[in-house]
């Protein structure tokens, strides 16, 4: 209640509330404030507006310290943290599970059509996502009751980017036998176990992976969306899940700027260096 108190206050005072007002093509938005209020003058943007919005920061150690004086303020609201991939999309390597969660948790938060907050750094816009609607239409839900052959789960689970095993211990696998489904979702802290009668979702329980045991039920539906959020063919901005009048907020302008310039330095370096080594077409370059 004492962040809340201290957000209203500050509104309620007419000298610093001019401040926080947002108006459509009118800049810039609350420059020169500290960070503290800074935070507090987007948290009252959020409120204001109901719609979501994104911030720009100059990098992953600004944008977590945003995110979290934001979280202070607004403890119930849906604010996402959305790390850049630090690994080129022309590699075989795949990014921390950690990243991976945070950012199917912003990207799904922002095709659910419902205002979510969304604080990365300014790095991110050089990326590109999963079509929107492609990201949306590809989502699995399960819950009990859901009729789908367990083949099928398995298929649907593959495209989604989850690796089968023969038995599951981390985020991101699977495992099938009989009529049971073992899943551990990403972005989750514990694995469940789908039972299945006949082609039907029977029921949907938590299990010990060391253990084997089931647990309890999992009251909660399984909404799973695409592990692969980089596309380097038909992929798009990260604006473009966002509403087209939404404000996009910047912390030190100027920095954010020059971490742009720099990201896309060492991506033409890196991106030469490959070409030189023959493992680059420049077609292949058209897409990235």
């Amino acid at each position: 209640m004492l962040q809340q108190d201290l957000l209203n206050t500050l509104k309620n005072d007419n000298s610093i509330n001019s401040l926080f007002q947002y108006q459509a093509n009118r800049a810039p938005f609350a420059v020169g404030l500290p960070a503290g209020l800074l935070a507090a003058a987007a948290a009252n943007l959020f409120q204001q507006r109901a719609q979501s919005l994104c911030l720009l920061a100059p990098d992953t150690e600004s944008a977590a310290a945003f995110a979290h004086n934001l979280k202070a303020l607004l403890p119930e609201a849906p604010i996402f943290l959305l790390p850049p991939l630090e690994i080129s999309p022309l590699t075989d390597f795949q990014p921390e599970a950690e990243v991976i969660a945070e950012r199917l948790q912003a990207l799904s938060a922002l095709v659910q059509n419902e205002p979510a907050f969304i604080v990365t750094p300014a790095e991110s816009l050089l990326g590109k996502f999963q079509n929107r609607t492609a990201f949306q239409e590809e989502r699995l839900l399960l819950r009990p009751g859901v009729e789908l052959e367990i083949d099928e789960l398995a298929r649907r689970l593959v495209d989604l980017g989850y690796q089968r095993e023969a038995m599951i211990d981390a985020p991101g696998a699977f495992a099938c036998r009989g009529g049971i489904a073992d899943i551990f979702p990403i972005g989750w802290s514990r694995p469940v176990r789908l039972d299945f009668f006949d082609l039907e979702i029977e029921s949907i329980r938590y299990f010990d992976p060391d253990t084997q045991r089931s647990a309890e039920t999992c009251t909660q539906t399984l909404e799973l969306y695409p592990c692969q959020t980089a596309h380097r063919q038909n992929g798009e901005m990260l604006l473009s899940y966002l509403p087209s009048d939404a404000p996009l907020l910047i912390l030190e302008p100027a920095l954010c700027e020059k971490s742009l310039l720099d990201a896309e330095k060492e991506r033409q370096l890196y991106f030469d260096d490959l070409l030189d080594a023959k493992r680059l077409t420049r077609q292949q370059l058209q897409t990235v």
